[in-house]
């Protein structure tokens, strides 16, 4: 079984080495598809909490003693012959115990904390993804008929009637654009209004420039359930409807949800003498627009990417690797896009290892990482300043137990049971490959970051060995 956003890999990765035999290895403390899940009871809210707790407080755990309790729950078979394993203090950035921690392994979902933390560190928290409605004369494009453009600006939750200020998904809607257009285009006396009384007639232009080029295309056909066609905008993320897939043409979708509000304004507000509105024209070649007459903002960033780590969006994760490559003047493609995230992190001082991934997703699997680099990642987070909007990366991820993609986990027997509403984490699931990354606060109260990644799990395993890591991240939790 797989959760939203994860999906069966097509072919295991042949060319995993693995890199240190045997069981984990405590660090130096000086050192800096499977059967269906049971839905857990509901847990009261124990975060958010910040884990990056003052080095004065209570120690960190042992790392002798947090291999020995860690030891027999990567024994277990679901994880295949060798999990790599990181497990590191936040307070000190120190790894406490690690096994293959700098092999690279398939990340699965993993990666799209990559993605979220790239985003907070260049786009920043309270950014917004703006949506604009243009007008261009007929006089300008050369015939008898003006246009009303669409500017997709990367939202690619939009509702394709009336918005709802008070959601992530849905906030901005085609409907309320189109009525805000079609109202500033009629203002003013019949002489003064952009929009001539005798007007042949209305085009829509949609720009899906600026993430929808043509060479961004899927990784391969069978994605397409799991992942949107990649564009500028889009209705509620290309979602087709439960077990339907994602729209391969997403803006289309959305052109004529806005086309379709366009003439339904005309209409109530014109009657009878209403100019016909044409079909939509979706172009990847940016529009020059003389006038913009509506616009509408996103909800702010470190909210959309909360809801692309909860519910594990593949569709919004890589528009976002996008969207971080357009603001580096980068080309917004996958590949572009993926160099674009790890080198941001990177370029922070936060040391990767052998990561390198060729989407913002985790859905290719051609994509490796480390779990040493995801929980030095997740450690860079929690000591980050609180003027640095990278500091929310660890809050930004579901609560066990509680949300999205972790709302069925660690309620499934009781050795997990320690990590409810309390660790917060991203899952990561790929046919072969099971992940969790995510940081905990311990039963002492000293402040861990976690990764376990495997990319051998056994045929029909996959339940089983989400069952594996969820123990492992409890063991965590519960120590020391």
């Amino acid at each position: 079984m797989t959760g939203p956003g994860e999906v069966p890999r097509r072919v295991a990765a042949p060319w995993l080495a693995l890199l240190v035999a045997g069981g984990l290895a405590p660090v130096a403390a000086s050192a800096p598809t499977g059967e269906p899940q049971v839905v857990a009871p509901p847990v009261e809210r124990v975060v958010p909490q910040d884990p990056a707790l003052d080095p004065a407080a209570p120690p960190p755990p042992d790392p002798a003693v947090l291999a020995t309790s860690l030891a027999p729950l990567l024994a277990d078979d679901a994880l295949g012959p060798s999990p790599a394993v990181s497990v590191r203090d936040l307070a000190t950035g120190a790894e406490l115990a690690q096994r293959d921690s700098t092999t690279p392994v398939e990340p699965a979902s993993t990666a799209k904390i990559v993605t979220a933390a790239a985003a907070l560190d260049v786009l920043g928290a309270d950014w917004r993804l703006v949506t604009r409605v243009g007008w261009v004369p007929a006089t300008e494009r050369g015939g008898d008929r003006p246009a009303l453009v669409l500017v997709g600006g990367g939202d690619l939750l939009l509702a394709p009637g009336a918005g709802d200020p008070g959601t992530v998904d849905g906030r901005v809607g085609l409907g309320d654009l189109a009525r805000s257009a079609v109202l500033a285009v009629l203002e003013g006396d019949p002489g003064e209004r952009l929009l001539a009384p005798d007007a042949a007639g209305v085009d829509v232009l949609v720009d899906d420039s600026l993430l929808g080029a043509p060479q961004q295309l899927l990784r391969s056909p069978g994605d397409a359930f799991f992942a949107a066609t990649p564009a500028s905008l889009a209705v509620s993320a290309g979602r087709l409807g439960a077990g339907a897939g994602r729209d391969d043409d997403p803006a289309g979708t959305a052109a004529l949800a806005f086309a379709d509000a366009v003439e339904d304004e005309l209409a109530r507000v014109l009657g009878a003498d209403a100019p016909a509105v044409g079909s939509p024209v979706v172009t990847t070649r940016p529009v020059a627009l003389p006038v913009v007459v509506a616009e509408a903002r996103s909800a702010p960033l470190a909210d959309v990417l909360s809801y692309l780590l909860v519910t594990s969006d593949n569709t919004i994760a890589d528009s976002v690797a996008g969207l971080v490559a357009a603001e580096q003047g980068r080309s917004t493609t996958l590949a572009s896009a993926s160099d674009t995230i790890v080198e941001v992190v990177e370029a922070r001082g936060v040391d990767l290892g052998a990561t390198d991934l060729t989407d913002g997703s985790g859905l290719s699997d051609d994509s490796v990482a480390t779990a040493a680099g995801l929980t030095a990642l997740l450690a860079a987070a929690a000591a980050a300043p609180d003027e640095d909007d990278l500091r929310l990366l660890p809050h930004l991820l579901p609560v066990a137990g509680l949300e999205g993609t972790l709302d069925d986990r660690f309620g499934v027997d009781s050795a997990a049971a320690a990590g409810r509403g309390v660790v917060r984490a991203k899952t990561g699931t790929l046919t072969g490959t099971t992940a969790l990354a995510g940081v905990v606060t311990a039963a002492d109260g000293r402040g861990l970051a976690f990764a376990v990644l495997t990319d051998e799990v056994p045929a029909g395993s996959t339940a089983a060995a989400r069952r594996a890591v969820d123990r492992v991240a409890a063991a965590v939790a519960a120590c020391c």
